[in-house]
């Protein structure tokens, strides 16, 4: 068990600690916990102190099973794949290019007319083809890993891990939730959606049932016709 705070398929990582809130814990179950005393290498302690490290564990297409029932499936992410695409295609500023070195402008027309021929399944394919080292997330040349997924850094934590998954359907996902062990992580998951399903009601329109056209005007749904009305 590694003590990071990141979300993993497989060795690859698709977050870091600060990103797993708990829209994305809520993807999990609560049996998908996984407990062990390991080191203690991330805090300022002397050798020897160990913690209790936590972590849910799930085979990735359960976890794309489970995602697309929420709604973030795979034709939605290929879809908002599609579109982060295009912006990397330009046009740029000319006058930001004349800032820019040769070199540098020669690199970004490469890059630009590499985007304007890729889709979204060549994304999945090239990034299902590139090596598992760890140090290939660094690289951030053309077409390696680390550059394949620059393209979704800042996207919701939800699609970038669906979006993996399409590369990766056979990984297994693994989040540490060391770090959240001060709440129960027996019941973390569980809590986590509850959360979520507290803030998506927070979000969602109001729904007023009226029984006639005066009804909806008193309570100030212009238009109504008195049967259904959001406000």
């Amino acid at each position: 068990m590694t003590i990071d705070g990141c979300l993993r398929v497989g060795s690859l990582v698709v977050c870091h600690a600060g990103e797993v809130r708990s829209e994305l814990l809520a993807v999990f179950r609560d049996d998908m916990l996984q407990t062990e005393r390991v080191p203690d290498v991330i805090h300022n302690v002397p050798p020897g102190v160990w913690v209790e490290a936590a972590e849910l564990r799930a085979p990735g297409r359960h976890i794309a099973d489970r995602l697309d029932v929420m709604g973030v499936n795979a034709a939605q992410v290929l879809a908002g794949l599609d579109r982060r695409i295009k912006i990397g295609t330009g046009p740029f500023d000319e006058v930001f290019l004349t800032e820019e070195s040769e070199y540098s402008i020669a690199e970004i027309r490469e890059e630009e007319a590499l985007l304007g021929a890729m889709s979204a399944q060549d994304w999945v394919d090239w990034l299902a083809a590139t090596p598992g080292d760890p140090d290939a997330t660094s690289d951030r040349s053309l077409g390696t890993r680390g550059w394949l997924l620059n393209l979704i850094a800042g996207w919701d934590a939800r699609h970038r891990l669906r979006a993996v998954l399409l590369a990766f359907p056979d990984a297994e996902v693994v989040v540490d939730i060391t770090e959240h062990m001060e709440s129960e992580p027996e019941s973390l998951a569980s809590e986590s959606q509850e959360a979520a399903r507290e803030e998506a009601a927070t979000h969602a329109p109001m729904i007023v049932l009226t029984e006639g056209k005066t009804d909806a005007e008193i309570w100030g749904a212009p238009g109504s016709t008195g049967t259904k009305e959001e406000m």
